[in-house]
């Protein structure tokens, strides 16, 4: 019997395998050992506290270089966090639990992250209706901004550190 040339997307599979990514990726994702991920349980509460801080300072009209030394700083953190944390590089173990775990902590950020857009946004209309300075609304929008670009990483890390399965609580 004569084998049949093989086709295009068959070499293209022999070729992925000869790598021995397919490998990898089966042995990653098939053991359901213990998640991986570092907890980084207290570490997120500095770049929201440094949010808060340029948020205030928006408000009070302080200097814009103020406030975007404190939105920069904030970013820098929540980036190195994020990289460090449970959902950063060093994560490993693709199981159901960690899938569920993951879901969990997007429905935890979107929530907050609307929860804030919404008490933000109230509070610029409430600036522009009391004293319509629009550096201050300005400054308030640019943090909430800023802000949504780095908690969009840091609420998720934040979220599983404290739902880590095997970290005492």
């Amino acid at each position: 019997m004569t084998e049949l040339p093989k086709t295009f997307l068959q070499r293209t599979d022999d070729l992925l395998r000869w790598t021995g990514m397919p490998a990898q990726v089966a042995r990653d994702c098939v053991d359901p050992g213990e998640f991986t991920g570092r907890a980084v349980r207290w570490q997120p509460v500095i770049p929201t506290a440094i949010f808060v801080g340029a948020l205030v300072a928006a408000c009070r009209l302080a200097p814009v270089e103020i406030t975007a030394t404190l939105i920069l700083l904030a970013m820098m953190l929540a980036g190195s966090i994020f990289s460090q944390g449970p959902l950063g590089r060093h994560a490993k173990g693709i199981y159901a639990p960690s899938k569920i775990l993951r879901r969990r902590a997007d429905h935890f950020r979107l929530t907050v992250l609307v929860t804030l857009h919404i008490g933000g946004h109230l509070l610029s209309s409430t600036c522009l209706f009391l004293d319509g300075a629009l550096q201050r609304i300005a400054g308030i929008e640019a943090v909430l901004l800023t802000a949504t670009l780095s908690l969009w990483f840091l609420l998720p890390t934040w979220y599983t550190s404290w739902r880590l399965p095997g970290v005492r609580r």
